[in-house]
């Protein structure tokens, strides 16, 4: 009887699991097919796996694996490429989904792992970044991977499969960003975790040496350009090092928010309050009781923390999606949410109103889940498309900035001689935030260009004739739905702006 009731858990549970990974790349695939050109980076993409070149601000990864698709589906139009490359993004947020639930499992009964996997299923900053082709969601899929596969690796006698698995996971992450440098001492730490001796440690160097040379050949077989002509791979590194080091437009140090950026912008937005609190509670109870929880609860705490730590401390905090700096820790905080979750239910459920607990259980789930679908379904009616219908209407010509349209005409509107364009027949000037919005934060804070400071005066001259401003019918979020404003050059006072470049 036990043995049969224990089948019927364990096929129900599989069914579930079957039913969230569906509903996963259902989430990430709706109205994947808004504009190209409304993600800055995509139209690169997508002339880079139609015409095979490549620049290396990343490894190529998700450039190759489009390619395969594209080498099945034929397209000759970057529009066809760019499609090819999200549903890869997509696939990889569920895979992301799947891993969280082998993890969790790990730490948590199967009715937990299972709650786990749903909210990773539906978490905003997950389920939106799975929609654009970028490297971020590939790589957390890669890289939780990783995880999983060295703590195979560390916890069992190194077989053959567990030494490939770890080779081939590792070999993927690295070839799908260069953040994935930080999974070497992450993956190298599990064992003084786990407790084993320096001797235990020491007989398993060949097994590491295996490892090592089987993700170097996953690396160079994927990322083969570099042995061609490895100056583009050296030059592409150099501009992710002094992006990362020196920051992009602005300048944003760790103590600029005490190490609370991320949390702020990116973490609480995107997983939702009631999860990062959660999440809070399961690292501090892990914290609290290290040397009693299992591994994997200690890697997850390690992890989540130093692929938090090193975004914070990097100055490069890119508007105006800040949040896919801290992709891979989501799903490691979600686990840490549910542990949370699972830990108040045993603590304190039988002390307080049971009800309230459920009612806490409902809005966690509710909450992330409804954010997704709004902004899923806000995907197809972009506020860039109500502007270009504004301005088509009145039959005016106009330059758009970047973000403030598909094919904007110009970096920023504060760089334009208003004179020269006043006299080419332009009469009006369209304003994204995504653009705008990070000058007037930048003059709040220390330390920044010369150049925010004059974008910033440019931009508070151009916003007296703002004539018209459509805000997002949801919220902005990503590179979804910026908030336009239309400025009319009747309406301002002649004002010339000497011509910067970014």
């Amino acid at each position: 009887m036990f043995s049969e009731s224990n089948s019927l858990q364990l096929r129900a549970e599989f069914f579930t699991i079957g039913c969230i990974l569906l509903f996963s790349f259902l989430l990430n695939s709706w109205n994947n097919d808004f504009p190209l050109g409304y993600h800055g980076d995509e139209p690169k993409k997508a002339r880079f796996i139609l015409d095979g070149t490549q620049d290396y601000h990343h490894p190529i990864l998700i450039l190759q694996l489009s390619r395969i698709g594209n080498a099945i589906l034929g397209f000759e139009e970057e529009s066809g490429a760019v499609l090819i490359g999200r549903f890869v993004s997509a696939l990889a947020g569920t895979a992301i989904v799947w891993f969280t639930y082998l993890l969790a499992l790990r730490c948590l009964p199967g009715r937990w792992s299972l709650l786990a996997a749903l909210l990773t299923a539906t978490s905003p900053i997950l389920v939106i970044h799975a929609h654009y082709l970028k490297e971020d969601i590939l790589f957390t899929a890669c890289a939780l991977a990783s995880v999983l596969a060295w703590l195979r690796f560390w916890q069992n006698v190194p077989m053959l499969p567990s030494i490939c698995l770890a080779g081939l996971a590792m070999g993927l992450s690295m070839s799908a960003h260069y953040k994935s440098v930080l999974l070497w001492p992450l993956a190298l730490a599990i064992p003084f975790f786990d407790g084993s001796s320096l001797r235990a440690i020491l007989t398993r160097l060949p097994a590491l040496a295996g490892i090592f040379f089987l993700s170097e050949f996953v690396f160079f077989s994927v990322n083969y350009p570099i042995l061609i002509d490895p100056d583009i791979f050296l030059s592409g590194l150099n501009h992710e090092y002094t992006h990362a080091a020196f920051g992009h437009s602005l300048h944003i140090s760790a103590l600029d928010y005490y190490f609370l950026f991320h949390l702020r912008f990116s973490l609480i937005p995107g997983l939702t309050l009631p999860i990062v609190v959660l999440a809070i509670v399961g690292l501090l109870w892990i914290l609290g009781s290290w040397k009693t929880v299992s591994v994997t609860a200690r890697i997850l705490v390690t992890y989540a923390v130093v692929y938090y730590v090193v975004p914070e401390l990097v100055p490069s905090k890119p508007a105006p999606d800040f949040a896919r700096y801290v992709l891979q820790v989501a799903p490691a905080l979600i686990v840490l949410a549910v542990i949370g979750m699972e830990r108040l239910a045993v603590t304190m459920v039988p002390h307080i109103f049971k009800p309230a607990y459920l009612v806490l259980i409902g809005v966690c789930v509710a909450w992330p889940a409804f954010l997704s679908v709004a902004l899923d379904h806000h995907l197809a009616s972009d506020t860039r498309q109500v502007a270009q219908e504004w301005i088509n209407e009145r039959d005016e010509k106009a330059i758009y900035e970047h973000y403030a349209h598909e094919s904007w005409d110009c970096v920023s509107l504060a760089d334009l001689d208003l004179a020269q364009v006043r006299s080419s027949g332009v009469r009006y000037l369209v304003a994204s935030d995504f653009r705008y919005e990070r000058y007037f934060r930048g003059v709040k804070m220390e330390g920044q260009s010369d150049l925010v400071h004059d974008r910033h005066r440019a931009y508070e001259h151009l916003f007296q004739g703002t004539v018209q401003i459509i805000r997002p019918a949801f919220r902005s979020y990503a590179f979804s739905n910026p908030t336009i404003r239309i400025i009319d050059l009747d309406k301002l006072p002649p004002l010339a702006i000497s011509q910067r470049g970014e």
